[in-house]
């Protein structure tokens, strides 16, 4: 098996770390053995507010990784290490001890990135307001771009679906999201799930119900089934939401708890 992994200095400073933006292998096997680390991209400086770190994203099939920082999204060449940058960013001024970087997911069929980029309303004084937050897709081959949706919110951290099949032969997916509940004050909004098709089409306020609570936004805030639910065949959505684990149907947003304790903060469905 092998991990793939990034490391940080500890800081007494906010927020606690300084991130090397660095990339390393380490394979071991179930006996306990391992091998040393191997490097594939050295300690830098990671961009502007570098010190946040870069996040990681690997494509469905385990052959790219995608990377997300302050300033950029991108590829990266697994072999050598080079960051190819699909989409350059303006840094956001937060005017806090942390820095803003946005969420990415693959589509299942290695094709798209979906991630979130921002834009300032001309004559927007940028050091007060917070930009407009849309929600791109970026085919890779061919290169294009494609923008549905604006007002987002900071913390959309788009998720994709597994392929899904739709008629003898074709299979599609679908990208869920979160939306803030006041995309004006998104760094302090709760938010709801929302789920479109691949071609922004067909949008659907999922979770949490209209005059419930929106969630605390996170950047592993949920997963989807790996295969349709035994019971009627649809696919879900896991959501953590209050410390607890749900269950949405997809088709009829029925929401099912699984644990009670509020002491969940991580999902992983296999």
């Amino acid at each position: 098996m092998k991990i793939v992994f990034s490391t940080v200095e500890p800081r007494e400073a906010a927020p606690g770390w300084q991130a090397n933006n660095d990339l390393h292998t380490l394979i071991f096997s179930t006996s306990g053995w391992t091998t040393r680390w191997t490097t594939i991209i050295e300690p830098n400086t990671g961009g502007i507010y570098g010190w946040w770190g870069t996040n990681f994203i690997w494509e469905p099939d385990g052959l790219r990784l995608a990377y997300a920082r302050p300033d950029s999204v991108g590829i990266i060449n697994y072999q050598d290490g080079a960051m190819t940058p699909i989409l350059e960013l303006e840094p956001l001024r937060t005017r806090g001890d942390w820095a803003w970087v946005p969420g990415v997911t693959w589509g299942p069929d290695g094709r798209a990135l979906y991630t979130t980029d921002h834009i300032y309303p001309p004559g927007s004084p940028r050091q007060k307001n917070l930009p407009i937050l849309t929600l791109p897709q970026y085919l890779l081959k061919p290169a294009l771009r494609y923008t549905w949706y604006h007002k987002l919110g900071c913390f959309s951290y788009p998720l994709a679906s597994p392929q899904q099949p739709r008629a003898p032969g074709e299979f599609d997916y679908q990208i869920a999201y979160l939306q803030a509940i006041f995309p004006d004050q998104s760094e302090t909004s709760r938010y709801r799930v929302v789920v479109i098709d691949r071609d922004g089409s067909n949008r659907q306020v999922l979770f949490p119900p209209e005059g419930d609570p929106g969630l605390e936004p996170q950047i592993n805030w949920g997963a989807w089934s790996p295969a349709p639910m035994p019971e009627g065949g649809n696919y879900a959505i896991a959501v953590l939401y209050q410390g607890n684990l749900y269950l949405v149907n997809l088709n009829s947003s029925q929401a099912y708890q699984v644990t009670g304790d509020g002491l969940t903060n991580r999902v992983i469905w296999k």
